[in-house]
């Protein structure tokens, strides 16, 4: 199908809208925002006053709070070298997410370039409003290069944008999609296209690099090549412009994560995740057409099962009001459009049914839909809805009849309301947002059916963009960049930096902040995020774990966390729950002390072992472990002999032999070296010495098995 437009430049409405746009892009850098929910952290530092000017921060996401806004405040603090010099594992700070570096990439990332022109906290906001900004203007660019008015492209730019999926998700870091898109369609010289992709493609993936939205990008594009532009198919030129980008994408790849991506692919998860289809409930299908169908939108609370995050569509009423309006006959009489929007429903249906049916799993082999969650799907599902709607818009196949207005009220709003309370059966409180939509898209459609038939098209739309934007809208809240990249100096931060000086090594052992955000504000936190494993570093804190148990526990992405439990365990897909024990760093605080009555100290219950013992004329050096957990200086050791003796030194020895014999790593301390001499300068024998262990869960133990002279 072959879409004749108007040229833009005599389209007002369109330029009205980017041109707002700028402007809101730059009142929103000047006040410095972002739409971090880094309030989160400010809480727990005790600076909530710090955190949002308007909206509120989210818990769910923690992906941006807990990992990517400490990534760049990381690159800030290290003067954006590639190693991370303040983290307690030194990790490479090249992965999946984008942050300002100086390396040869810094070229295909300009929503970076502030960072190394201005400060950071202006930089970070500029980075936001780049990104936000050029989702919006590539989306109505595309919709209007595809035929349709510019009113009606900005209105389907906003319901794409402020969709749950998009705002949920932060897909904003995605604004190069509908770009690519839009070069496809367009009709320019190939060679021109060629240039622009190869900069865009590779631009795009390191923007957010994450290859099930690949997959779904390269869905979208053949889906709409196909229904949009079939000469595609037939010119060599075309199909080698996608292909110069395809492979100056897959060497920019291949040269910036060459070690990352072999370690990422032979990785427990993700590289052997492999998703089921039909897992995906059928509400969660219909929040494409109903969007706050799964969702108690005063709290945000999801309803199918799923997380919010994870439940994201790109759902609005638009779906909706375009069936209620067309013009059936007509369109069915229009065969290049019947056909091109024949082949973009199918291919979100097929797509549809891998989420939420049991389809055969070879299905998903072919496309590679088992390598990530069917939810991810969404995303192309939901732009091709979209275009599919803005195709019978472009080409005015839309009745504004009061009747069909009133269709549309009932099976869209009045329906959603109804299946909310059929298939969720929530309290009325539950529905009151739902509710005040309903009254708001009633009085919309009143309104547009006393108005003129040339005004009800932009009132409808206006009404179905504005749900979106006011209820998704303001799910990310208007956070100051300043605080985050200026940490306050609360009570709580003091007392966090007095305790990272108080540990040899200067380590935080810290448990109550998550993800990297300590890490961000500058601490070696044990308490981390590692996008790529660290099994070298791992082996060291854990030498004699068996290796499978091993590789399956830190072979992983991982959020590493702390506790006081016996053993490392996985309680979700991207955690690792280790034990605090295993990183407290040795103080070597046990006392030794000598004593006589050695036959007293035989009748003392046995434990542990002596391992070695080294005589060296009037010294001995005893190593062997007490069952201690911990160490602190309630333990020690006591030395029993007739002979009198004198303790030169009680050293902690780490034992994760003894934490895996135990299976309990809280006595990986329970090793020690004890050095002794005799105070006449004559030799030692050991069978004359009894140790005496203290401070152990059992009370005093004999060390060793050995009976007593």
């Amino acid at each position: 199908m072959s879409v004749e437009t108007e040229g833009p430049k005599r389209d007002l409405a369109m330029w009205v809208f980017l041109s707002v746009l700028a402007v809101a892009g730059i009142i929103y850098v000047y006040l410095g925002l972002t739409p971090s929910s880094y309030g989160v952290v400010l809480t727990q530092l005790g600076a909530p006053e710090q955190g949002p000017i308007l909206g509120s921060p989210r818990d769910i996401r923690s992906d941006e709070w807990a990992v990517i806004t400490p990534l760049f405040q990381t690159a800030v603090r290290n003067e954006f070298r590639e190693v991370n010099e303040t983290s307690f594992y030194r990790e490479d700070l090249r992965s999946m997410f984008p942050v300002p570096l100086r390396n040869w990439t810094l070229f295909l990332r300009p929503q970076l370039w502030a960072f190394f022109l201005t400060a950071a906290p202006t930089a970070y906001s500029i980075y936001f409003a780049f990104l936000i900004c050029a989702s919006l203007a590539g989306y109505t660019l595309l919709i209007r290069e595809l035929g349709a008015q510019g009113f009606v492209a900005a209105a389907v730019s906003v319901v794409i944008f402020f969709s749950g999926l998009f705002q949920f998700w932060g897909l904003w870091s995605l604004a190069g999609v509908p770009w690519i898109l839009l070069i496809l369609v367009s009709r320019m010289k190939w060679w021109h296209k060629a240039l622009l992709y190869a900069w865009l493609m590779p631009a795009t993936a390191l923007a957010h690099c994450y290859p099930p939205f690949f997959i779904d990008l390269a869905l979208v594009a053949l889906v709409l090549a196909l229904a949009i532009r079939r000469d595609w198919f037939r010119s060599a030129s075309e199909i080698a412009a996608v292909a110069i980008g395809a492979v100056v994408t897959c060497c920019v790849l291949y040269a910036y994560y060459a070690k990352l991506i072999p370690i990422l692919a032979n990785t427990v998860y993700p590289g052997h995740r492999i998703a089921p289809p039909g897992t995906v409930p059928v509400s969660l299908v219909l929040s494409q057409f109903f969007p706050f169908l799964t969702i108690v939108l005063s709290g945000y609370q999801h309803l199918a099962g799923l997380n919010l995050v994870e439940g994201g569509t790109i759902g609005s009423f638009l779906p909706v009001l375009t069936l209620c309006l067309a013009r059936f006959r007509d369109f069915w009489n229009n065969r290049p459009l019947r056909i091109a929007v024949m082949i973009l429903l199918s291919a979100a249906a097929v797509m549809t049914l891998w989420q939420a049916a049991p389809l055969p799993p070879w299905v998903g082999r072919i496309f590679l839909w088992d390598t990530a969650l069917p939810e991810r799907l969404f995303y192309a599902t939901g732009i091709l809805l979209n275009i599919a709607s803005a195709l019978l818009w472009s080409n005015k196949l839309i009745t504004l009849h009061p009747l069909r207005i009133l269709v549309f009220f009932l099976a869209g709003p009045v329906a959603a309301v109804i299946l909310k309370l059929s298939l969720f059966r929530i309290a009325l409180s539950g529905i009151r947002h739902d509710v005040a939509i309903c009254c708001l898209v009633m009085i919309g459609c009143v309104i547009a059916c006393y108005l003129g038939a040339a005004r009800r098209a932009g009132v409808l739309l206006t009404i179905v963009a504005m749900t979106n934007l006011f209820e998704f809208g303001r799910f990310n809240p208007l956070q100051p960049a300043a605080p985050i990249f200026n940490v306050p100096e609360t009570p709580v931060f003091l007392a966090l930096r007095r305790e990272e000086l108080s540990t040899p090594g200067h380590i935080l052992l810290d448990a109550r902040f998550f993800g990297s955000t300590l890490n961000g504000m500058g601490f070696r936190a044990v308490v981390h995020v590692l996008p790529a494993p660290q099994l070298e570093f791992f082996r060291k804190y854990f030498p004699t774990m068996d290796a499978e148990r091993f590789n399956s526990i830190f072979n992983r992405y991982a959020h590493i966390e702390l506790s006081e439990d016996r053993l490392p365990s996985t309680p979700y897909q991207d955690v690792a729950l280790l034990p605090a024990e295993v990183f407290r760093p040795i103080r070597n605080s046990r006392r030794v002390s000598s004593a006589s009555g050695q036959w007293k100290a035989c009748l003392i219950p046995a434990g542990g072992a002596v391992d070695r013992i080294i005589a060296q004329g009037p010294h001995l050096t005893i190593m062997g472990w007490a069952p201690w957990k911990g160490e602190s200086a309630m333990q020690g050791i006591r030395v029993v002999s007739p002979r009198a003796l004198r303790a030169d030194s009680l050293v902690t020895v780490e034992r994760a032999d003894i934490a895996e014999l135990m299976q309990d790593y809280a006595y990986v301390k329970s090793g020690f070296r004890l050095r002794l001499s005799s105070m006449d300068g004559r030799p030692v024998r050991p069978e004359k010495i009894v140790i005496v262990a203290g401070g152990t869960p059992h009370g005093d133990v004999r060390v060793g098995r050995r009976a007593c002279p």
